[in-house]
């Protein structure tokens, strides 16, 4: 079992100023005694006997170990200048009395100093704790001791001595409380993670950038994205073509946009076509009006992010367009996509996927009959297929008998489920086609109804108001499907039919 010395000067944290009384007024002169306040060690010692004497509280009310964290830091403290070399101190108590005691620094043990120097010692009050190892708990730092438990770097504690008896100062030992004070440390806990301003992303990011004395490599020890934020900021900031109306803190986005990238092969010049066309972007605002509502927040990202993911502007652009259009149909907001990648990865699987499934719902009228609207359909899907877009169109046989069964109608709602198009006719306004033809509308399907002329048969009067296209013969169908399908293609989709 290994033991452990801290020492430092005890205070009373958070406590209130009083008249000087008795022996506490020489300690109340030198600043470090309050009343009423929360009895605390202060010093330096060792981060690797900080943390082998210290353990962390998950079962009672400190968070998981964040991994990443804990590299991070252990990456700061092993390659960054040691004149940044700095770390918070961590915050630690005594909860088992039996394994630690508390008693005034014997300055005997300074042989060598001078007479001086021992009554400062003895003057100020200078403390040692001892304890055994895992005696302390963790408060606050638990990251910090994971991160450097195998160094020897000296870093601030702060021990927290609930309930110990400091009425007399000159006392050579001083009694520490056992009582049980987890729900104090909780407290402690939730104040010392949830109440201190921490300095905005964008306060740091350019006290960083405007380092004169920094390099880029040791720049990138800290987070590896500040050498591009130091190039941007040197050149284009103080820009005034630059339009900061969706660009406001902006190190912090493109931090945040070269997260979701996750690429360090971008250079300096990758970042200047990136940035630039992403500007280009955002003055077209018009073409982006749903994003520009809805998700302004990220409209740069989404605009870097669709430029890195595209060979040219121009293809950004025509990208941005058919998300735009698709975050509008299914009115997504800034509550559903938070993240410009995810927006982008998620609308561009939808409007490129290829095969596009086409689905016709129709009443059964005849094996002759459905083999003639299957006819007009497969024949138009033959004719978009050999115009050259590059997606291909695959239309699902229309069911050819009577009878529905379970395995049928599950059949029909997966194709409902996974069509790109959906065709209705809704001739007889059939109870079976309106039902699917429901179903199409919940789901957002793009929509397509044929109607035969010359039929007297009454339409619901909720898709009255509705367009839909009326025909005489299977050739004429053919037709429509051809036109339609194409459009709903470009629209929704970004196909193009040459010719």
């Amino acid at each position: 079992m290994s033991k452990f010395s801290f020492y430092g000067l005890i205070g009373n944290n958070c406590g209130v100023v009083t008249p000087y009384l008795g022996p506490l007024k020489r300690l109340q002169e030198l600043g470090f005694y309050v009343e009423n306040g929360i009895p605390t060690l202060r010093g330096f010692a060792r981060i690797s006997d900080l943390a082998a004497a210290s353990i962390p509280q998950y079962e009672r009310y400190q968070r998981n170990l964040k991994e990443d964290h804990v590299n991070d830091i252990a990456r700061f403290l092993e390659n960054c200048k040691d004149e940044a070399k700095f770390l918070p101190e961590v915050v630690l108590s005594v909860n088992d009395s039996k394994k630690a005691t508390l008693k005034c620094y014997d300055h005997k043990g300074f042989s060598s100093v001078s007479e001086t120097a021992k009554g400062a010692i003895r003057n100020i009050g200078y403390y040692c704790l001892e304890v055994e190892d895992e005696t302390l708990m963790r408060v606050d730092g638990n990251h910090r001791l994971e991160a450097g438990k195998d160094k020897d770097y000296y870093i601030p504690f702060s021990i927290v001595l609930w309930n110990v008896n400091t009425e007399n100062p000159d006392n050579i030992v001083l009694e520490i409380s056992d009582d049980d004070n987890t729900e104090s440390e909780s407290f402690l806990f939730y104040i010392l993670n949830n109440t201190a301003r921490r300095l905005e992303a964008e306060e740091n990011f350019k006290g960083l950038v405007k380092s004169k004395k920094w390099k880029n490599d040791e720049l990138a020890l800290i987070n590896r994205h500040l050498p591009l934020l130091k190039y941007y900021y040197d050149k284009y900031d103080s820009n005034p073509l630059i339009n900061k109306q969706y660009f406001d803190s902006p190190l912090s986005q493109i931090c945040e946009i070269l997260e979701e990238i996750n690429s360090e092969d971008i250079d300096e010049t990758q970042f200047d076509i990136l940035l630039v066309d992403s500007f280009k972007i955002l003055a077209q605002t018009e073409r982006f009006g749903y994003i520009k509502e809805e998700f302004s927040n990220i409209f740069f990202q989404l605009a870097f992010y669709s430029r890195y993911k595209s060979t040219n502007l121009t293809e950004a652009c025509k990208i941005m367009g058919l998300i735009d259009k698709w975050l509008e149909k299914y009115k997504y907001t800034g509550t559903v996509f938070t993240k410009a990648s995810k927006i982008f990865d998620v609308a561009y699987k939808h409007i490129t996927s290829s095969p596009k499934y086409i689905f016709m719902a129709m009443q059964y009228k005849s094996e002759e009959t459905v083999r003639d609207y299957n006819g007009a359909l497969q024949r138009a899907v033959a004719t978009l297929n050999n115009m050259g877009a590059n997606v291909e169109l695959i239309a699902h046989s229309i069911m050819t008998g009577e009878g529905r069964s379970i395995n049928i109608i599950s059949d029909i709602y997966d194709k409902i489920e996974n069509c790109s198009i959906f065709l209705a006719d809704i001739t007889e306004a059939n109870p079976n086609v309106m039902y699917e033809l429901g179903m199409a509308y919940n789901k957002k399907k793009p929509i397509i109804m044929v109607r035969e002329k010359n039929k007297e048969t009454k339409i619901p009067s909720d898709i009255i108001s509705e367009h839909y296209y009326s025909f005489d013969g299977m050739s004429e169908l053919e037709n429509l499907f051809v036109k339609h399908i194409s459009k709903i293609m470009e629209t929704d989709y970004g196909i193009i039919y040459p010719g």
